[in-house]
Formats: structure tokens, C-alpha cells, sequence
């Protein structure tokens, strides 16, 4: 027991300097009540919009820290929001049932900016991601029931890919 104990106490030592180090995430929301599309059988959800924040965060997290340096915060304001897919209320019994068509893309608009661990701006700027052809993502297993797996795999994509070039570059920040 004693050396169970002293194994995960020195684990627990090992790596808190990577946790407390890690490149964090911080998301807010501009006027949520007038985004194009975050709504559940047609009317604004708060409930919505909470597990919005918590899939955006739990996608970015990752990411921000393996592509970002340790002590940077990544911080989005989202603008507007327009999840995949439609409510099609002429459909008879299927209210709250969001049917995936290519001509409901997601769309997502946001301002981000990033700060290093000295609290500078790094990069900022904003960001419009669509993806026309969502449809061809099919999620890793079948049966998928991730409510934002579009939206998630969109800021993901952005965040691996787009971001780590957006800080190295500066982009939006003033040359001083």
C-alpha cells in the first residue's frame, strides 16, 4: 500500500509541470440569443449552449496545447453559430430531429486571439470555417451520437492546422 502510494505521489509530481504549463482555452459568446442556428425544435437553448461551450472546449483543448506553447491561452468569442443541418418543421412527427442536407453546411464565425505566457498578443484576428462537404466526414464509428461532431471537427481542423500558422506569422498583431 505504502508503495502505491508513494508511486502515484511521485507520478502526480512528474507531470504537474505539464498540466500547470499547458497552453489553455477560454470560449465566450457575442449576443447568443441572434446567432443563425443554435436552437433545439426551433427555440433558443441556454441548455444548448453550455454543451456547446463544453464539445468546443473539449476539441480545442487538445489541439491548443499540443500546437500551441505551454502558457499560451487561446481565447474565442464566437459571433455566430449555424450547426449542421436543419429543423424541417413540415416533417410530421420529426420536430426535434435535425435532418443533415449539403445545403445546411456548418458554419461557424469567431474572433480569436492568442496570448503568450508574458499575457502579449501573439495573434488575433477573425475567423469564418464552413465545410460544404460535412456530409463526406462520416464519423469514426457508425452509430455516433456526438450532438457538434461537424462543428467540432471543423474547429479541430482549424485548430491543428490554421492556428499553429497564425501565431508564428503574428497575424493581426502590430509590429512594434
Amino acid at each position: 500500500m505504502n508503495y502505491l502510494s508513494a508511486l502515484l505521489v511521485l507520478f502526480g509530481i512528474s507531470i504537474l509541470p505539464g498540466i500547470a504549463g499547458a497552453a489553455s482555452v477560454k470560449i465566450n459568446f457575442d449576443d447568443p440569443e441572434n446567432f443563425s442556428d443554435l436552437e433545439y425544435e426551433g427555440y433558443y437553448s441556454e441548455d444548448l449552449l453550455e454543451r456547446f461551450e463544453k464539445a468546443v472546449r473539449d476539441a480545442l483543448k487538445p489541439e491548443v496545447s499540443e500546437n500551441l506553447p505551454k502558457g499560451d491561452q487561446l481565447q474565442v468569442t464566437f459571433l455566430d453559430i449555424d450547426l449542421a443541418g436543419e429543423y424541417e418543421p413540415w416533417r410530421i412527427n420529426s420536430t426535434d430531429v435535425r435532418i443533415m442536407r449539403d445545403i445546411y453546411p456548418p458554419r461557424l464565425k469567431f474572433e480569436y486571439r492568442v496570448r503568450n505566457a508574458d499575457d502579449e498578443v501573439v495573434a488575433q484576428g477573425t475567423a469564418q470555417l464552413t465545410d460544404l462537404n460535412y456530409l463526406w466526414n462520416v464519423p469514426q464509428t457508425l452509430w455516433n451520437s456526438d450532438t457538434f461532431y461537424h462543428e467540432r471537427e471543423l474547429l479541430e481542423d482549424w485548430a491543428s492546422r490554421k492556428l499553429p500558422m497564425l501565431v508564428k506569422n503574428g497575424e493581426g498583431v502590430p509590429n512594434n
